[in-house]
This record gives structure tokens, sequence and C-alpha cells, in this order.
């Protein structure tokens, strides 16, 4: 549920990049997980993600790419019934939704700040984007600590992420605008 949610709160992203059908098959991934779908179900969107033309992007110097990670995640989590190690699965989600948000918020930054980041003696300092995500899921966590009913948890954590759904999907188009003069030139 914790890597639904993750997920569902990217899914600004997928909409702004991916096609259309990834966009559709995204959401009904992350719904899928959020509303804990059978194992039959989720088998069969994961067979179809994996067929995606965002799966494709080798890497981050392509505005196709970007979409990328998010349908990386909900796989994983589409997955994790499978899975030895639930946990795992909750902070690979959790690990990939703020890798991708960082680069979000770096992308406004002035083109000579956006080194810092990759420099070993900076310390990184969280934008805003990724800031609200880290304070979200601590939030998520304590939803998923007190839920006992899965199906009641997935709707609470749908209007938990809403909020941060809006909020990213307002600075999509500025981020679509940054990456593509940045893998223009």
């Amino acid at each position: 549920m914790f890597g639904g949610a993750c997920a569902a709160r990217l899914a600004p992203v997928v909409d702004a990049i991916g096609s259309d059908e990834t966009a559709a098959l995204f959401r009904e991934a992350v719904r899928a997980v959020l509303r804990d779908a059978p194992g039959e179900v989720r088998s069969g969107l994961v067979d179809r993600l994996a067929r995606m033309p965002e799966m494709g992007a080798e890497h981050s110097g392509v505005l196709e790419y970007w979409p990328k990670p998010a349908v990386v995640m909900v796989t994983v989590v589409l997955q994790s019934g499978t899975s030895d190690d639930p946990g795992d699965i909750g902070r690979r989600a959790c690990a990939i939704s703020l890798e991708l948000l960082e680069s979000v918020d770096t992308a406004f930054l002035a083109p000579d700040d956006r080194f810092r980041f990759i420099e070993f003696d900076h310390v990184h300092t969280p934008g805003a984007q990724q800031r609200a995500e880290m304070e979200t899921q601590i939030r998520t966590i304590a939803l998923l600590r007190m839920a006992s009913d899965p199906t009641d948890a997935g709707r609470q954590l749908e209007g938990l992420s809403a909020p941060r759904v809006q909020e990213l999907a307002a600075v999509m188009p500025d981020f679509v605008r940054a990456e593509s003069s940045a893998t223009n030139n």
C-alpha cells in the first residue's frame, strides 16, 4: 500500500510526459495496488506495463525518460505479493519517488546550481517537491499503522495523496519546459 501511494503521487509526471496509453495504464495499476487487486490482475498489468514505450528510455538526458521511474515503481509494487521482503518494496518506492522529485526540484535551479547536487562535499537540501513528499510519506506510514482494512486504507491513501498530486501537476508544465530546453542544448 505504501508503494502504491508513492506511485499515485507521481501520476502527474506520467500524465505530463508519458503516452496517453501509459498514463491510463499507470493509473489502472495504482488503483489495483490501492484496492488490493488479486494476483492475476496485478500480473497482467505488469506484463502490459513492460511493453510501454517509455520503458525503452535509457537515461535522463531525454524527456521521455521521466515517466519510467514511476512506471518501474508501480511495476515493482504490483509484484510485492511475491516478494520475500515486502519492506524492501516500500523502501524502494520511497527512494524512487524522492529521487524523481529531487530531479523535479533540480530542474528549477539555475544551471550552475544544478551541478552542486553531484559534488561530493555538498550536503543536499531537499527542494519543495521532495520536502512535501517526505512529509506525505510520514503521514502515509501513520495512516497505514492505524488501518485495519486494506480497502479502506487504500481509499484513505488516495485522499491523503490527492493534494500532493495537484501540487505536482501544477509544476509539471514548467518541469517539461525546463527539461526540454536542457535536453535540446
